[in-house]
């Protein structure tokens, strides 16, 4: 065989080879990492508080690992589940996200939850979806603030709805907040950092970015799908990232995005695995 064919033959089976990973591999291989978060100033009796962080599952008629999904939410082992938005797959699925929720074995619970710009896609069943968490138990907080009793202790949470979309308000979020409690911040995008000028948030979880989805070797991300701040796109961020990008102190604000759990546009993954983080909140003097 001549050297060119065996180039080109190995060339093919190289690239069949990736399609297959990406399209029947990584997406139903659901990574469950668990970091120790250090927190300055988290009450002593929330020490050890462990969030599961569910995000970006767009459960929809097409979506092809929601059984990894649900196994995944049901190994999660923690005092609190955070939903970060991003429930549905395209313009549908509403009714079946309605049904899935409740037919999981379990609904994760407790549970907090915001909407994502998953649920503002025209012809998107957003308060089908809504409706779905409240009527399982799961509080929607749209550019709200709660108060969540759990460990013994009284956990703040702020969430807004979808910054992407620009229906998130970060002032009217935070109105009823108390500055001088811990606070943790559910947000789908980051995009919602550039408008924490002021403001008490001591934790942030995001998702949305889905980690770029597709990282190509050398060229990194395909897609981050960020109006602003895109350096900020997966995994840890702290105070002095975050300052470089938005350009105002924001305190000891430190940010999570997750890679999310499902896909979107195209049901392929590539070195961007899917995740459900656990963050066990360590309190730290």
């Amino acid at each position: 065989m001549a050297p060119l064919t065996v180039i080109l033959v190995f060339l093919l089976v190289a690239v069949v080879g990736v399609a297959y990973y990406a399209i029947r591999i990584e997406p139903f291989r659901i990574l469950m990492p668990e970091y120790e978060t250090p927190c300055p100033g988290l009450p002593e009796e929330l020490d050890g508080l462990r969030i599961a962080h569910v995000t970006d599952i767009h459960i929809g008629v097409t979506q092809g690992n929601r059984k990894a999904v649900e196994r995944a939410i049901k190994a999660a082992r923690a005092d609190l589940f955070a939903l970060t938005g991003d429930y549905l797959y395209g313009h549908g699925g509403g009714e079946e996200f309605a049904h899935w929720l409740p037919g999981i074995g379990g609904v994760p619970l407790p549970a907090l939850a915001v909407t994502g710009n998953g649920e503002y896609k025209r012809f998107a069943p957003r308060e089908l979806v809504v409706e779905a968490l409240r009527g399982c138990g799961i509080p929607v907080l749209r550019n709200d603030c709660t108060l969540v009793p759990v460990r013994g202790g009284e956990l703040q949470v702020v969430g807004v709805d979808d910054p992407h979309t620009g229906h998130a308000d970060v002032d009217a979020a935070f109105a009823a907040a108390d500055p001088d409690r811990w606070t943790l911040m559910l947000a789908h995008s980051p995009d919602a950092l550039f408008d924490m000028e002021g403001k008490r948030c001591d934790l942030m979880l995001c998702g949305h970015t889905h980690g770029g989805q597709v990282k190509l070797p050398i060229l990194g991300a395909v897609s981050r799908h960020l109006r602003r701040g895109r350096a900020i796109y997966s995994g840890w961020y702290g105070p002095t990232e975050i300052e470089a990008v938005v350009g105002f102190a924001v305190g000891g604000l430190r940010v999570f995005i997750s890679r999310g759990m499902g896909t979107a546009r195209l049901a392929i993954r590539y070195n961007a695995p899917p995740e459900l983080p656990i963050h066990i909140l360590r309190r730290v003097a």
